[in-house]
């Protein structure tokens, strides 16, 4: 059973009740986006149901061209679908279009649409998409991702603000969030948090990541702790859903031109492992993988390592390279095209750098390096080519010098790799034709405790 969701993704809009986490996301037709949706449990089993909602066939329809990201809103019994239309006819190609359902099945657009536009005056006609819908007090507010008229071209997004009494009467207001940080927030997302408020928004210009604020009311100041992202720059479009015991994260890891490893970045691609939020004692905000997915029996398969290069311990239950001032290399042979690898790994004090290679060889001549280092893990392809853009870094507050939990998670291209019960980083891999798995230390002595590979 595939541990991903095989369908090609686009970005989720989560939605939990009564134990089941509703996942409604876009199509991959990036030109006449529609809302799918699935659900499930567990994160194991999925149901899926039919589509939520498709673009109009209407000459007039102001969402005739595709029905584009938004969010999930129960009031009273009644479940609020706020969307945005999209037509390439207008100015104004987005705007912001409403839904409603009793089952969160079957759904009706509002007559009304669009319920609310772009002014034109504050707020640039070009940008207007992504409506997120709350209760504060007695009003309704929408934050939408917006630019505005007058700024820097690339520093002009904003999280504008709508507000209404009855979700169906919306009044534009100032902007709420308008620092000079990106181009557009997208995906926007607001929710209160072990007792603080956290906003969620994604910079496609800037990084490519899924960035979050904090502040301890609505009212602000939004601050950035040291490490404002969830993940590296393969993860995007993340928002979330809960209750008052957990809020889990849910974005997409995109695909490559030509499925190649020097192919362009595409829009969508793959739905990620869900990411549990975690508080960090600095404040920050980490994430782990969710227990539904990490407590499950799976076949563990034969985890013997073989030194190919430099000075190694092994001894029942642990794995040592002695690598100070040096290189060592080990390898665990035979492995499956989908596989779990659990480990703990710690640093000696003053090491460089340990980790893993995928799809590696016994020489060591082609593979994926999944590397650990005080402050950072990041990935890069082997052989390393001068020319190719830099790998990219993911930053951590772990102590290394203590063991800390690596689960990487290898299913097809996918790599997921979460260290420590706090850091996450996704990936992709296109040469999947090394069979090993490796295990490396440089400038320092790494162990590898309790060892573990399952078949995914």
């Amino acid at each position: 059973m595939s541990l991903h969701f095989p369908e090609t993704f686009g970005d989720p809009i989560p939605f939990f009740r009564d134990g089941v986490w509703h996942i409604f996301y876009l199509s991959p037709r990036q030109h006449d986006h529609e809302w799918r949706h699935i659900s499930t449990r567990d994160f194991l089993h999925w149901e899926t149901h039919p589509v939520a909602i498709a673009p109009g066939t209407g000459t007039h329809d102001p969402d005739r061209d595709g029905c584009w990201t938004g969010s999930i809103f129960e009031d009273g019994g009644l479940f609020h679908m706020f969307y945005t239309g999209y037509r390439e006819d207008r100015p104004d190609m987005q705007v912001i279009c409403h839904a409603t359902s009793t089952d969160l099945i079957h759904w009706a657009k509002d007559p009304a649409n669009p319920i609310l536009r772009a002014d034109g005056v504050r707020y640039d006609l070009s940008d207007w998409r992504d409506p997120y819908v709350m209760r504060v007090g007695d009003q309704y507010w929408m934050l939408v991702t917006a630019r505005l008229r007058e700024g820097l071209e690339l520093r002009r997004g904003c999280a504008a603000l709508a507000t209404s009494p009855d979700l169906k009467h919306w009044e534009l207001q100032p902007p709420y969030w308008a620092n000079g940080l990106s181009y557009s927030p997208e995906c926007l997302d607001l929710f209160e948090w072990q007792g603080r408020y956290v906003m969620i928004y994604s910079a496609h210009v800037e990084d490519n990541s899924t960035h979050f604020r904090v502040a301890e009311s609505l009212a602000g100041p939004w601050r950035a702790p040291a490490i404002d992202t969830f993940d590296g720059a393969h993860f995007y479009a993340a928002k979330t859903a809960g209750d008052a015991e957990r809020r889990l994260l849910f974005g997409w890891v995109p695909r490559r031109e030509n499925e190649s490893d020097t192919g362009d970045w595409y829009w969508g691609g793959s739905f990620a492992l869900p990411r549990e939020l975690v508080a960090l004692p600095d404040g920050g905000i980490g994430v782990r993988c969710p227990a539904e997915i990490t407590s499950v029996e799976r076949e563990a398969l034969p985890a013997v390592a073989q030194a190919r290069y430099g000075d190694w311990d092994f001894e029942d239950g642990w794995i040592e390279a002695k690598a100070c001032n040096a290189f060592a290399f080990a390898t665990i042979d035979g492995l499956p095209d989908a596989y779990l690898v659990r480990a703990q790994l710690s640093l000696a004090r003053g090491a460089r750098e340990a980790g893993f290679v995928l799809h590696t060889t016994p020489d060591l001549r082609k593979g994926y390096q999944v590397r650990i280092q005080p402050g950072q893990i990041s990935h890069e392809r082997l052989p390393r080519k001068f020319w190719t853009s830099p790998a990219p870094v993911r930053p951590h507050k772990l102590d290394l010098t203590q063991p800390v939990e690596v689960l990487i998670f290898v299913e097809g291209t996918l790599v997921e790799v979460f260290i420590g019960g706090q850091v996450a980083f996704a990936t992709r891999v296109y040469d999947p034709t090394g069979g090993s798995l490796g295990l490396y230390a440089q400038d320092g002595c790494a162990r590898w405790e309790h060892v573990r590979i399952e078949r995914l």
